[in-house]
Formats: structure tokens, sequence, C-alpha cells
């Protein structure tokens, strides 16, 4: 199904994708640490709370265009706008 790629959309695809990294960073973590590689565990480790930062944000953000669609929905013309915006499959 492809759908228009609506700036709420592209937040889900971001946290999607960012799910997705967090999982094989996790995964190297634990091989790193089965061969008591230290310094690249501590390094994943970092890069893992950055990750799980980027995604709390985007999911905030993706809070805050729902709460304003559900406001102030978009008008026709915004409607006919967003159409025009690239696809995401």
């Amino acid at each position: 199904m492809i759908t228009i790629a609506t700036p709420k959309a592209l937040l889900d695809e971001a946290g999607n994708d960012i799910n997705k990294c967090l999982s094989l960073i996790y995964m190297m973590m634990e091989y790193y640490d089965d061969e008591n590689d230290s310094e690249i565990t501590t390094r994943l480790a970092i890069i893992a709370d950055m990750q799980e930062s980027l995604g709390d944000k985007l999911r905030k953000c993706g809070a805050y265009l729902s709460e304003i669609d559900g406001k102030k929905p978009c008008t026709n013309r915004q409607k006919t706008d967003l159409a025009r915006l690239p696809e995401v499959a």
C-alpha cells in the first residue's frame, strides 16, 4: 500500500528504522560482550542511548502533530498541497 508522505507518516517510518537499528546494536553488544571487548561494548551502549533519545523525540513530535491535526484538520487547499508530497512504500 502506498500512502502520501505526511510529516506524521515520515516520523513513524523514521521511528521504525530507529527500532530496527537498536535491535541490531543490542545484538552487536551481546556479541562483543561475549568477546570481552568492553571498549566496543561501551561505545555501542552510548550509541544505543542516543538512538533511544532520538526515538523518544520522534514520538513526542508525532504526538504533537496528531494533537495539532485533531484541533485544526487540514483544509482542502492543504490536502491538495499534501497530495504533491512524495509517496512512501
